[in-house]
């Protein structure tokens, strides 16, 4: 299959239908219910939380979902506090820390590239298994990264993530860019720092 692209917006559309299985429409029903009580409500569409990361300059691109629950295309993109000054580690050495426990939230096992990499990532919620398959990320020949890629089994399938070390005002970060056409398109954009933020601290552990 054709990798999904991240920058795509309401322009391109992919109908996957809307029909849900029992335990994914309570799950839905109960988040409407917080939604209606405008626990999130005014940041529906992640617009509040893009225009923050716009103003703190490290915004890759916006936050955005064609459906709050209903599968559609969204996308989402974060970046991690400093791992470490540029002058006390290397990339390679954040990418080492990536590879052994930032590649998805629950990982027990080090990401080795070039080798098959499966594992279940656990989604909280009544969906079983949600399987992703990983590799390496490559630039000029060098790691910098990886691309996690949903199983079938997986509640937001079909959807990839990419995350990758680069290099911000003289310090190495973890840039998360996510996205994909499966369900919970909103949630996944609202929580991806609570997904997402415990795993760059681990790695920022893995590296002092």
């Amino acid at each position: 299959p054709q990798p999904l692209e991240f920058n795509q917006g309401p322009d391109v559309i992919m109908n996957f239908g809307t029909a849900a299985k029992e335990a994914e429409r309570a799950l839905a029903e109960e988040i409407g219910r917080q939604v209606a009580k405008g626990a999130i409500a005014h940041l529906i569409g992640g617009e509040e939380k893009a225009q923050a990361r716009r103003e703190e300059g490290d915004a890759q691109q916006e936050d955005w979902t064609e459906n709050w629950f209903a599968k559609g295309n969204h996308r989402y993109s974060r970046v991690s506090p400093a791992v470490c000054p540029a002058l006390e580690c290397s990339q390679a050495q954040v990418v080492n820390a990536l590879n052994r426990r930032g590649v998805h939230p629950n990982q027990t096992t080090a990401f080795v590239p070039g080798e098959p990499y499966t594992a279940d990532v656990n989604i909280p919620g009544p969906f079983g298994r949600d399987g992703i398959s990983t590799t390496a990320v490559y630039s000029d020949g060098v790691q910098i990264g990886i691309r996690n890629q949903t199983l079938e089994n997986h509640a937001l399938h079909p959807g990839v993530v990419e995350r990758t070390v680069i290099l911000q005002n003289g310090s190495f970060h973890i840039q998360t860019q996510g996205g994909g056409y499966g369900r919970w398109g909103g949630p996944n954009i609202w929580f991806d720092d609570a997904v997402w933020g415990p795993v760059d601290q681990s790695v920022i552990g893995g590296v002092r």
